[in-house]
This record gives C-alpha cells, sequence and structure tokens, in this order.
C-alpha cells in the first residue's frame, strides 16, 4: 500500500514565503526577548563543541566544571547584560579589551570578551556594561594552584 501526497496549494505571489514573524510592524514575543538578552559567540570551533556538547565536555573537562559551564551559559543567554550575572563571582574587566572573567566551580574560569564592533562607553568613559548584548566565550581556563 503505498502513500499519496496530498497538493498543498502554492503561496499567492503577493505574500513572500520570507515575511517577518510580527503583525502590524510588532516585534513578536520572541523576537523581543532575542533583543533584549545576550548574544553568544565563541572564538573557535572546538570551543563552541566544547560548550554545546555534553560529551565532549565531560571527556575533556571534570564533571563539576561541565556542569558549572552548562548553568554560566544558561546564566549568559538569559542576562539582559553582564550586570544581571550573579552566579561565579563574575569579573568584569575595563581596558583596552574588556572581558568578564566568571568562576566555574574551584578548578576552571571562563573568559568571555565583548564582541561589539563598536565598544560602548559610559559616562566615566569606561565600558558602558548595560549596553552590552554580545559575548564571545575566549577560553575556559585552568586557574593556577
Amino acid at each position: 500500500m503505498g502513500y499519496r501526497l496530498a497538493s498543498v496549494p502554492a503561496a499567492p505571489a503577493s505574500e513572500p514565503l520570507d515575511r517577518p514573524a510580527n503583525v502590524n510592524g510588532r516585534l513578536s514575543q520572541t523576537q523581543k526577548i532575542r533583543e533584549q538578552t545576550m548574544e553568544l559567540a565563541f572564538r573557535t570551533l572546538r570551543l563552541r563543541d566544547l560548550c554545546e556538547d555534553p560529551d565532549l565536555a565531560l571527556a575533556t573537562l571534570k564533571p563539576d566544571v561541565v556542569e558549572h559551564l552548562k548553568t554560566r551559559l544558561a546564566d549568559l543567554r538569559a542576562a539582559e547584560s553582564p550586570l544581571d550575572l550573579l552566579a561565579g563571582a563574575p569579573q568584569l574587566i575595563d581596558g583596552r579589551a574588556p572581558r568578564i572573567v566568571i568562576r566555574l566551580a574551584d578548578s576552571h574560569t571562563l573568559v568571555c570578551e565583548v564582541n561589539h564592533a563598536k565598544l560602548r562607553a559610559g559616562d566615566s568613559g569606561g565600558i558602558d556594561w548595560v549596553r552590552v548584548r554580545r559575548v564571545k566565550i575566549a577560553t575556559i581556563a585552568e586557574v593556577p594552584k
């Protein structure tokens, strides 16, 4: 017994297939959330794989570090700015290459760089951390003993 595919009418020529998911020029709820939360990038493909593949992470790092890494990445994705981060005792470091250092268990840290083409300066001349929305995961470093 074979299957028969139902025919689906084509979209009218006046209606584009890649229409944005908004109504009357307003952003959808998903677009609003995406616009308000931080965007993550990774310095290397290997680092991205390490952060996104639990099996690779467990083969490379200690289990407690992997657990902390998963929750810190979730925290970063949910935050509106680095100032929203609480867990992992984040350190916001101004300077020529602004970065965020977040503790992962006792033995490792997660180092993130601000990933804006143009750095956003605050009133004091330093980085305006409230306006930072893009960070690049630069490294997972072992803390020297």
